[in-house]
């Protein structure tokens, strides 16, 4: 398996090298700077095989950018895996608690001094040269003044009058949704003029982690300290804590990571050995147990966690907890009631992966609950615990559209029972990682397939779905793209060709990188992607040997720049078909059932 994926990596170099991440391939004079710098004592040449140097990935899958004060880096909620490094200059990071993608900018910051506390920024040791393929080259970090510019976005100024977390030369940034695949949780603007980066994009840093040990290591161990650093700046229960104790809580907290950010191949395992997935919850990693009694409370940082009761021999679901929400509060506070230790009345599990920190009971207890706001604002923290419909907003017309439709049988999804094997089967079956699930209610549908009718004609002759899939109470989940939380199928591709569209999120292929290895295929736990013989492309595929036809991995784009939207869903006579977040499926069948 290894000597496919090192053969796959191979082969995706020579691809995306044909074009290197910048407008050029970073000159070997401003490697040698980069080189000397005090980050690559951390590398070892001699672990990278010789047509893979680390030279070479600096070179091609790294570029510069040169900025001025105040603009942007990356804004906070946008979709990114690249990883900067600071060669000259600062940059600030700044959390906005009011709005993801912009706008008014929070007063509350975590404190500089507990990046210190950490120790961040002291992971990699200074050294003034760096072996590289057995020739030591010296360099001046300072001399790191490249012509290439990469224009970055200007920002507005609305944010000065927010308290700024700073990082400075020889610092990485942005490992945290590189690794784990998240949004970007801040924005980071230059700190002044002439601030010049390192931007390397995920493909080059998935290398320098697969062959490097010392780089994988220190780059665990600085998304670990970004991660508790992310947790106290962002989460709401810390509001209204003050510094010196906010220090104290970080001292005392614990970061923990339970299952792997490569989980789908277990999952894959897992369901071919259980078949319908029931048993599922009992191979998850325990996180926390019911029936034990508290002795912290647990704040998730990333990832998704089942929160399950016993239910005769095995579990049963009864919630989410998702990042930046909080599991052990209610039983914290009826405990305080009756001033007595209380036990835990749910399991807390990781689905897949879950990065979460841990703070004492008596830590919490002297530091944060004073200063909780009771009343309403704590009501809406124990609210977080409740499976609920994540954002009606997003979606107003849904409801309606379906009410209007058949007005006769009050809706669609009437037959659909709110039932904890409804959530079961959301949880078990991992649809619940989808942001944008196509579903068919089987009682509606003609067979007709139009919808596979209208994708084909759409794509250029190819259905980008399968309609067939798992079902549960006459609604089943087709086998198309969707769009994951968590899009497990970014890991592996080595041109970069499968990605996120950073402002929608949509997870797209670009076809023209695409080198037809099947790693997102092979990677994606759900089977949507499929690789497809795609004739007449052969000559506009990088890497290729010429021929009149290749395989191409294919799969839904949700009908990205059709202004009439998705194709297959406006093509079903009936209704039957809809594309929705699968976190919304419970409360809309209940709601849609009581009128």
């Amino acid at each position: 398996m290894k000597d496919i994926s090192i053969k796959s990596r191979k082969a995706g170099m020579r691809s995306r090298w044909d074009k290197p991440f910048g407008d050029e391939k970073i000159s070997d004079g401003l490697l040698r700077k980069i080189f000397a710098l005090p980050f690559f004592s951390t590398f070892d040449a001699g672990q990278f095989p010789d047509d893979l140097p680390l030279a070479g990935i600096i070179a091609n899958d790294a570029r510069i950018l040169r900025l001025n004060k105040d603009q942007r880096v990356f804004r906070q909620g946008e979709n990114g895996t690249s990883v900067f490094l600071i060669l000259c200059g600062s940059v600030c990071s700044r959390y906005n608690r009011h709005n993801r993608m912009g706008g008014e900018q929070t007063t509350t910051q975590t404190p500089g001094s507990l990046k210190s506390m950490l120790n961040i920024g002291k992971i990699f040791a200074p050294v003034s040269s760096t072996k590289i393929s057995g020739k030591k080259i010296n360099g001046n970090a300072s001399q790191v003044l490249p012509d290439t510019i990469v224009s970055a976005t200007p920002a507005s100024r609305d944010h000065l009058n927010s308290r700024d977390f700073f990082m400075y030369a020889g610092e990485l940034f942005g490992i945290s949704s590189a690794l784990n695949r998240r949004p970007r949780q801040h924005s980071v603007f230059a700190n002044g003029n002439d601030t010049v980066l390192l931007e390397i994009r995920l493909a080059g840093l998935r290398e320098l982690r697969f062959w490097s040990d010392n780089f994988r290591r220190v780059s665990d161990a600085l998304y670990r300290d970004r991660a508790l650093i992310s947790v106290f700046n962002t989460a709401e229960i810390f509001t209204g804590v003050d510094r010196n104790a906010l220090q104290y809580i970080a001292q005392h907290s614990r970061f923990e990571a339970f299952g792997s950010f490569n989980w789908m191949h277990k999952f894959k395992r897992d369901c071919t050995n259980l078949g319908s997935g029931s048993g599922m919850a009992e191979r998850e990693p325990v996180i926390a147990e019911e029936g034990h009694y508290q002795n912290d409370i647990i704040i998730v940082h990333a990832g998704l966690v089942r929160l399950s009761k016993k239910d005769g021999d095995g579990e049963r679901t009864s919630g989410l907890l998702k990042d930046g929400e909080i599991f052990g509060l209610d039983e914290f506070i009826k405990s305080q009631s009756e001033a007595a230790p209380r036990a835990l009345r749910t399991t807390l599990r990781a689905i897949g992966y879950a990065d979460i920190v841990r703070v004492p009971t008596p830590i919490f207890e002297d530091h944060i609950w004073p200063a909780l706001h009771h009343g309403e604002d704590l009501k809406a923290l124990l609210g977080w615990q409740k499976f609920k419909d994540d954002d009606q907003s997003s979606r107003p017309g849904l409801i309606g559209r379906a009410r209007q439709k058949y007005a006769a049988s009050k809706s669609q999804f009437k037959h659909l029972k709110p039932q904890h094997g409804f959530v079961d089967f959301l949880v078990d079956n991992r649809i619940i990682n989808g942001t944008s699930v196509m579903a068919i209610d089987q009682a509606r549908c003609l067979d007709c397939d139009e919808c596979l009718r209208a994708c084909a004609e759409t794509h250029s002759g190819t259905a980008r779905f399968i309609r067939d899939g798992k079902v549960q109470n006459n609604l089943m989940i087709t086998r198309a793209c969707m769009h994951c939380v968590d899009a497990v199928c970014l890991i592996d591709c080595p041109t970069g060709a499968i990605a996120r569209n950073p402002q929608t999120g949509d997870v797209i292929i670009e076809e023209d990188i695409c080198i037809g290895c099947a790693a997102c295929a092979n990677a994606c736990p759900y089977d949507n992607i499929r690789m497809e013989q795609v004739d007449g492309m052969a000559g506009r595929l990088p890497g290729r040997d010429g021929g009149i036809s290749t395989m191409l991995a294919v799969k839904c784009d949700h009908c990205i720049g059709n202004k009439g939207g998705a194709a297959c869903q406006h093509a079903c006579p009936t209704g039957a078909l809809v594309r929705v977040d699968p976190k919304q499926f419970r409360q809309m069948s209940a709601r849609l059932e009581e009128n």
